[in-house]
């Protein structure tokens, strides 16, 4: 796993700088409860509308690429080993529903708490919460 993360490198033109090479790489989640705040967090990290709702900016992509051969059916298309982006929702804003075909952690380090629904395989939802 550490070949890996020493082969992500920074998508934002920054370097990981040397106490960032064995980290993992995982999607770092803003909610902000004030739209100053929110504003604020947009414009200074460069977050863009996320389709699914929010704002985003990828951070990290990993130089190594995993062919689609190698992938479970979920996947379409060759996909990089790991990724990083920031990704902020403010006020009362949402991420659509989407399916994953990927784990995803995601790190919450200010605002408000969200909720988290999740529809399994068999149709149960599930909610979690901070």
């Amino acid at each position: 796993m550490a070949e890996l993360m020493e082969s992500s490198t920074p998508t934002d033109g920054h370097s990981a700088g040397p106490f960032m090479t064995n980290l993992p790489r995982f999607p770092i989640v803003l909610v902000s409860s004030g739209m100053a705040d929110a504003h604020y967090l947009i414009d200074h990290l460069a977050l863009k509308p996320h389709p699914e709702g929010g704002f985003f900016r990828e951070c990290c992509r990993s130089s190594v690429v995993i062919p689609e051969s190698a992938l479970p059916t979920t996947f379409r298309g060759p996909r990089s080993a790991s990724t990083a982006i920031y990704f902020l929702l403010a006020g009362e804003e949402f991420s659509a529903l989407h399916r994953l075909a990927a784990d995803e952690e995601w790190h919450f380090y200010a605002g408000s708490w969200l909720l988290f629904h999740s529809i399994d395989p068999n149709g149960n939802h599930g909610v979690i919460r901070p």
